[in-house]
């Protein structure tokens, strides 16, 4: 055993709140491999995003540090290899570094400290939404209206990619898993993030949902949710396309844990299990 190297696999999904989590005490979502990952590890009862964004938190993600003080403001700041990466480190302690899925760089050719990058998502034209940058004054985003829109049950681009990044990786656990040099694999899937749609089996185990309550709108608003509201165009929600859409994301989250499961249970048929 002690001549056998250890590996590190690291699982990301998106837009995924620790609330719909069975392990963090939701009772009606079904995530069975997620929680199982929870009872026989730790689990964070306080952690925190170093920033509520995408690309910048991934960027805050690749170099362990603060968006302030990286520059990576928003979804039009992709990170581009520098700083270092926590890659480039384990590159220089000889370990195998790769990435299986989204990461939300700029582009496939810089250094980011992978070894290799399977089927990589990455900002669109490697600029990412230049949109977000705008600050004054803040620009109309009518492309949320399509939030209470894309939802419902059905097959999306972002499903069939997951289904590909799962399958990625429990191949390369297969064939390159096992050699003698120790590796960290990073496999990095979409869902549960928008559009709200899910495969059918997954969403009917919640289509039965009752309406949501709704709150009703702060008086006199806040500045910032009125500055928000007037951004983020998404005004649009009735109490059917709430229990929808909640529906839906229940039902990515299930998809995603599915996924998963299928990939913690490569790593248990290749016999990686105690050393990774």
């Amino acid at each position: 055993m002690q001549d056998r190297p250890i590996n590190q696999l690291i699982l990301m999904t998106d837009e995924h709140t620790r609330k719909v989590i069975g392990c963090y005490g939701n009772k009606i979502v079904k995530t069975p491999h997620i929680d199982s990952l929870a009872r026989e590890g730790t689990l964070f009862e306080n952690a925190y995003t170093n920033v509520p964004i995408c690309v910048p938190a991934r960027a805050s993600f690749a170099i362990g540090d603060y968006a302030h003080r990286s520059h990576h403001w928003d979804n039009a700041t992709p990170y581009l290899g520098t700083p270092n990466s926590w890659g480039n480190e384990l590159q220089k302690a000889g370990i195998t570094v790769g990435s299986i899925g989204k990461l939300h760089y700029r582009n496939s050719d810089d250094d980011v400290g992978l070894d290799f990058q399977k089927i990589p998502m990455h900002v669109v034209n490697g600029t990412g939404d230049i949109l977000g940058c705008v600050r004054e004054p803040l620009p109309k985003r009518w492309k949320s209206l399509s939030m209470a829109e894309k939802i419902g049950s059905g097959e999306t681009d972002y499903n069939i990619y997951d289904r590909q990044v799962a399958t990625e990786a429990i191949e390369w656990l297969a064939t390159e898993g096992k050699q003698k040099k120790p590796w960290v694999l990073f496999v990095s899937m979409v869902a549960p993030h928008f559009p709200l749609i899910a495969p059918q089996e997954f969403y009917d185990l919640y289509d039965k949902l009752g309406l949501m309550p709704t709150k009703p709108r702060e008086s006199p608003e806040h500045p910032w949710h009125h500055a928000m509201r007037n951004c983020q165009i998404m005004d649009n929600f009735t109490s059917e396309r709430t229990r929808v859409a909640l529906a839906s994301y229940y039902g990515l989250v299930t998809f995603i844990d599915d996924l998963i499961g299928k990939v913690l249970g490569a790593v248990q048929q290749n016999g990686l299990s105690d050393n990774t």
